[in-house]
């Protein structure tokens, strides 16, 4: 939508929250952020953004505004005629959703929080040590990210972790995880690790994925995600995965 044509309502609540200036960058969602009926609104302001809520019989509008450098974008995926994507802004999590209509405005405002918070952040990281980002803390946090593709981390799957993760970057991996997006995560392992790196992480993580004996449809799109953000070939991959689904499928291939 364009951003002259945002509500008055609108803009005193974005105002109160602490946005200034004008609206550069306006996409209308069709929700509230917890999935509730409602509408929702990303603002772009210069170097922030608001997240606007307003669920059905409220009046005034709920507003979260915050620096675009204190902003993640998490996920981001199609689901038939919907976008939906995940912003984390320190210990919170915004759930996006917007149809067709909104599409064309909302991947202009994406690209270009992209593109600024990945400047930004080189901007910041330019004089600091790359130790935390060595290929053995990548690769736990690698595995932290398959085993929490599904938003939950049964014992098998930590017990898998503790058995596969070098001692020494096991801590700095499980930091990385959790100060990370998937995105973040791909763009080092892109630059850290070699292709046969490449390929232990993702046949590890398989195993991790498969360590409780199932592989769920959250735990494969995530996988998929991962795959076209390290620019990993997908037929690679995809004979990665048979062998790998294969393996942990002995029991049942040999039973008598």
């Amino acid at each position: 939508m364009d951003g002259s044509f945002v509500v008055l309502s609108l803009l005193r609540d974005a105002a109160a929250a602490g946005a200034q200036g004008d609206v550069d960058e306006a996409v209308r969602l069709d929700r509230a952020f917890d999935g509730e009926s409602g509408e929702g609104y990303l603002l772009r302001f210069d170097d922030r953004l608001c997240f606007a809520e307003r669920r059905t019989g409220e009046t005034d509008y709920t507003c979260f505004v915050l620096p675009l450098t204190e902003i993640a974008l998490c996920a981001l995926s199609e689901d038939h005629f919907l976008t939906r994507a995940r912003f984390r802004a320190g210990d919170r999590f915004f759930d996006c959703c917007w149809s067709w209509a909104e599409r064309e405005d909302a991947e202009k405002l994406l690209l270009q929080f992209r593109n600024e918070t990945n400047l930004a952040s080189d901007t910041e990281n330019s004089g600091a040590e790359t130790g935390t980002c060595s290929p053995a803390v990548l690769f736990v946090a690698g595995l932290m990210f398959a085993a929490g593709a599904d938003n939950n981390l049964p014992e098998e799957e930590e017990q898998k972790i503790r058995e596969l993760a070098p001692e020494e970057a096991l801590k700095p991996g499980v930091a990385f995880y959790q100060q990370s997006s998937l995105e973040d995560f791909a763009a080092a392992a892109r630059h850290a690790l070699s292709d046969k790196q490449l390929i232990s992480l993702l046949s590890n993580q398989l195993e991790i994925l498969m360590a409780d004996g199932e592989f769920f449809s959250t735990e494969r799109r995530m996988m998929s995600e991962l795959v076209r953000l390290l620019q990993f070939p997908p037929e690679d991959y995809a004979r990665i995965e048979k062998v790998i689904l294969l393996k942990n499928q002995r029991n049942g291939l040999f039973a008598s």
